[in-house]
């Protein structure tokens, strides 16, 4: 019968695997949000996997308590780890893909990034202030006109 601490052990390398091919379903979304220069979508896929490292983060802290000065010699652990590895080695050469596609495509998002930031603000402000206030925030200028 299998040691309790191995089940946790396989219990916690089991939901970081699944936590990891999250992450690598949305390295796949962020190659198609860079190829599309989707700024937003690709903002949003970024959060959601800073998101999900933090959990993964959780599960390495507890994987390490539960683990001890212990060897890991059982096999369905072993094996779960090389998966892991894999998943793993599968996302760095999107990712890494995609850190070159970006720097490519990088000019133009910045131009689109700013845009959106500066409407953004736009919206918060015009949603809290009056309207000119908002528009004079962002550097506008309002010129009325005498004659009306």
């Amino acid at each position: 019968m299998k040691d309790l601490s191995d089940l946790n052990l396989n219990n916690l390398l089991e939901d970081k695997k699944t936590f990891l091919l999250e992450i690598l379903n949305l390295t796949k979304s962020q190659t198609i949000a860079i190829k599309q220069e989707k700024i937003e979508e690709l903002e949003s896929i970024l959060d959601k996997k800073s998101i999900i490292i933090e959990k993964i983060d959780d599960l390495d802290y507890k994987f390490k308590d539960c683990l001890g000065d212990n060897k890991i010699e059982d096999k369905v652990l072993l094996s779960s780890i090389d998966e892991i590895k894999i998943i793993l080695i599968d996302i760095k050469e999107i990712d890494d893909k995609n850190n070159e596609n970006l720097s490519y495509a990088m000019p133009n998002m910045k131009e689109d990034l700013k845009d959106v930031r500066q409407g953004q603000r736009a919206m918060k402000n015009y949603g809290n202030a009056d309207p000119y206030q908002s528009f004079a925030s962002l550097g506008g200028t309002l010129f009325i006109d005498q004659d009306s």
